[in-house]
């Protein structure tokens, strides 16, 4: 068993500012994706912007349904080990390297990572977030929890976001086809994103990044 590795969210101090739910169904999430997922087969780009826990569960309690997604996105891996300042070894890749092994091994129409190696070269400084995210009440409270951030760290990167806005935006990132591999046996290594070039790979994966454009389409749905 992976012990979790973030047991806290600081900027959580920040929600009693606002009305939220505090209860939730225990143990439905899985099954919320597996029957959405069939409901509209061919439909779904499935996002995700964590360690794979829960994709990996759902891909091994049914198998087909990789078949009837769209495609996905994740928010995954170190694939170039060009992120200046961050280890080999990414967040989400390994915080659940079983079921990031699962996910990579299964048979997608389409795949595609956005790993930090272009994640790494989004970034705001406080002044120009501020600045930003004082544009929209609707960002006010995005605003709000940076405040918490930005006492441990000077910089921000939009790491999910980005992976977000490739969906809708093809001209933000730039992708190579090819293979993922996970790590699953070296000690202090499972899960390294192992990236093999290939025309014929399945995968694709992030390589370049315009960060202009990332953040004219990021801030245009703020009107």
């Amino acid at each position: 068993m992976i012990p979790q590795l973030q047991l806290k969210a600081g900027q959580a101090k920040s929600l009693k500012k606002y009305p939220h739910q505090k209860e939730f169904p225990q143990g439905e999430a899985v099954e919320f994706l597996r029957k959405t997922v069939r409901k509209y087969p061919g439909e779904i780009i499935l996002l995700t912007i964590a360690p794979l826990t829960n994709i990996g569960l759902l891909f091994s309690v049914d198998p087909e349904i990789p078949s009837l997604l769209k495609g996905m996105v994740s928010m995954c891996g170190n694939f170039l080990r060009t992120a200046p300042g961050y280890p080999e070894t990414e967040w989400n890749a390994m915080g659940d390297y079983h079921a990031s092994s699962i996910v990579y091994n299964a048979e997608l129409k389409m795949h595609k990572s956005v790993g930090l190696d272009v994640t790494s070269r989004v970034t705001m400084n406080p002044s120009e977030f501020k600045e930003r995210f004082s544009s929209h009440k609707l960002l006010e409270p995005v605003l709000d929890f940076s405040k918490e951030f930005f006492t441990k760290w000077n910089t921000v990167t939009f790491h999910d976001p980005l992976a977000a806005v490739t969906i809708f935006d093809r001209s933000v990132c730039g992708f190579e086809k090819g293979t993922v591999e996970i790590e699953m046996t070296e000690k202090n290594k499972q899960g390294l994103t192992k990236w093999n070039p290939s025309n014929n790979g399945k995968h694709r994966v992030a390589v370049r990044v315009n960060p202009e454009q990332f953040f004219k389409k990021y801030f245009s749905v703020f009107k």
